[in-house]
């Protein structure tokens, strides 16, 4: 059955609870029959019931299969933005070929003096670094940040410094998109971000908070 919704998810779920239920809870003794090996029936258990306790309603299935398609959907979003992000990439690197290709054979073909011709080529080549050098740089660092740090996937939950937890909506080859919780949408070039500190929270997994409280030395127990 092929989900395309987060609705079709959670009826999804409803039916995987409606054929392993027994007295009221998902019983895992169904799952573990119902599955060809004790590989898939522990990935199940991790999934609906990771700490034993025997207590898995439908609403926590439901739950539980609507999340992991939203984590393919992501995903599905991630691999489609960065094969833009390649062929953005190809064409950029077709485009300096082209550029460079056409230097030589104005080189090869130049009826002038040989050393003349070098020497504007040159000199245009030189002026030109100058100008796309932050460019070419930003470009670089932006490669670099997307596909060896790789930090966050579309979908994951991060922290920049001094900003508050933002999801990533999209991924390009130059910049970065994210959603507040309020609303807000902002973007930020990749090569800056590639010398931030990211706290990814998705990909952190289990987590804890910290309560810090006050209490008089003659409070009872």
């Amino acid at each position: 059955v092929a989900v395309k919704s987060a609705r079709l998810a959670r009826q999804l779920g409803e039916a995987i609870y409606t054929l392993f239920e027994r007295d009221g809870t998902m019983s895992m003794e169904l799952v573990k029959a119902g599955l060809p090996t004790e590989v898939l029936f522990k990935r199940a258990k991790d999934m609906f019931d990771p700490y034993s306790s025997g207590q898995v309603g439908p609403a926590l299935v439901a739950d539980t299969v609507e999340r992991v398609y939203r984590d393919r959907k992501n995903l599905a979003i991630t691999l489609n933005d960065l094969e833009s992000i390649v062929h953005a990439l190809a064409n950029f690197l077709t485009a300096a070929v082209v550029v460079l290709t056409l230097f030589a054979l104005n080189i090869a073909f130049s009826t002038g003096d040989y050393a003349e011709v070098t020497v504007t080529v040159g000199t245009t080549l030189f002026a030109l670094s100058f100008i796309f050098a932050d460019s070419a740089k930003n470009l670089f660092n932006s490669f670099v940040f997307l596909f060896v740090q790789h930090p966050f996937d579309v979908g994951d939950r991060v922290v920049l410094p001094g900003r508050d937890p933002m999801y990533v909506q999209r991924l390009e080859l130059m910049m970065t998109t994210f959603a507040m919780w309020d609303g807000q949408i902002i973007t930020i070039p990749n090569y800056t971000l590639h010398t931030q500190i990211i706290t990814n929270i998705q990909r952190s997994k289990r987590q804890c908070s910290t309560l810090i409280f006050y209490a008089d030395n003659d409070t009872p127990w």
